[in-house]
């Protein structure tokens, strides 16, 4: 049960490895690819995880991710895992805001990749967040995506 794992301090150890990887310079993106996946199981309709992830600067950890440069599995499990954190939860997509998730999800709306799937996610991604953004700062990051 997630909130048993959040008293005993699991949840904070998985965010704990992930960010340690992510410091190297070579990262292992295949441990980032399990790591990812625990904490979407983590953050499903699960607030205080997503509300760790938000206090220990998870949301532009996780926004790094959405590249075409990472791993394809990295940014698909990553896509669903920012799609958990933003259901009903105004905190996350706060943080998306700031941190431009917009962009980041646009720009693989229209990246060259192997797998459709990320498209798919990226667009499922901004539909869960543009529910809260005016309609206006939408366009003007899809626009400058598309360029």
């Amino acid at each position: 049960m997630p909130s048993d794992g959040l008293e005993q301090g699991i949840s904070a150890l998985v965010y704990q490895v992930l960010h340690e990887t992510s410091q190297h310079a070579m990262p292992r993106q295949r441990l980032q690819r399990v790591v990812v996946a625990a904490m979407a199981e983590l953050a499903h309709d699960f607030d205080p995880f997503k509300d760790l992830l938000r206090a220990q600067q998870g949301v532009p950890l996780l926004l790094s991710f959405l590249s075409p440069k990472h791993d394809e599995y990295l940014i698909k499990e990553t896509l669903q895992l920012l799609g958990r954190m933003t259901q009903s939860n105004t905190g996350i997509q706060q943080e998306l805001q700031r941190y431009e998730a917009i962009s980041a999800y646009s720009g693989l709306l229209f990246a060259q990749m192997h797998d459709g799937q990320i498209a798919e996610l990226a667009a499922l991604a901004l539909v869960n967040l543009i529910s809260e953004v005016p309609l206006a700062d939408c366009e003007s990051h899809l626009r400058g995506a598309a360029r």
